[in-house]
């Protein structure tokens, strides 16, 4: 005689259909980055500091009269964050922009003064305004405002009450720095400077000797 709790054939009793699996929970980032928006293009390297994109190696051109081409130039990866680095590949990239630049354009510009000014810190984009390096390339050899502005970050100090422009959050780079060169050149952050918008900047004009 078969057992009430058999199952029948072709029943559903006594059997247990199989579930489909539980969705595994999400999990929670643990880099030491502290970036609020991630970037598919943005690499944490570590607290505060992180790399955009890829560098870009262009060949050198090919002179007449000389039988090698020139050296092959590199636009270095794109760096953000607020971390303090020391200066670096980026640093060097604009010195040298500033050292092709033509003698008009340094006659009615602050780059020949903030050329000869040594390199303080490796300059740092804005973290939530990611941009390439090779945008950010073109637009400091198009404009030199925008290289006065790159050169700013490169061997200005870093100012510890930042301009209501910086302080909101604005501009292309991370940190509020101006160049505190002796003759005050330009007296805006870097920031300010950047797209010929240097009246904009409120830090006070009249420096400490």
């Amino acid at each position: 005689m078969a057992s009430l709790n058999s199952a029948q054939p072709g029943s559903q009793e006594g059997t247990h259909a199989a579930q489909p699996p539980e969705p595994p929970e999400p999990q929670q980032d643990t880099s030491p980055h502290e970036f609020g928006r991630v970037h598919p293009d943005l690499y944490p390297i570590g607290p505060h500091y992180a790399e955009y994109g890829r560098s870009v190696t262009f060949p050198g051109p090919w002179v007449e009269g000389e039988t090698e081409p020139r050296p092959p130039s590199i636009i270095p990866v794109a760096k953000l964050g607020w971390a303090h680095l020391p200066p670096a590949e980026w640093a060097a990239y604009f010195k040298d922009e500033a050292s092709s630049v033509s003698t008009p354009t340094l006659n009615r510009s602050a780059i020949g003064v903030l050329r000869a000014a040594p390199s303080l810190q490796e300059p740092l984009l804005r973290h939530e305004k990611p941009i390439s390096n090779i945008r950010l390339s073109r637009k400091v050899s198009l404009n030199f405002q925008n290289l006065e502005s790159a050169l700013i970050q490169t061997v200005g100090i870093i100012e510890p009450q930042e301009c209501t422009y910086c302080l909101r959050g604005n501009g292309r780079w991370e940190k509020c720095i101006s160049s505190h060169d002796p003759e005050d050149t330009i007296t805006s952050c870097g920031n300010c400077q950047w797209n010929s918008s240097g009246e904009r900047c409120n830090l006070p004009h009249n420096r400490p000797a």
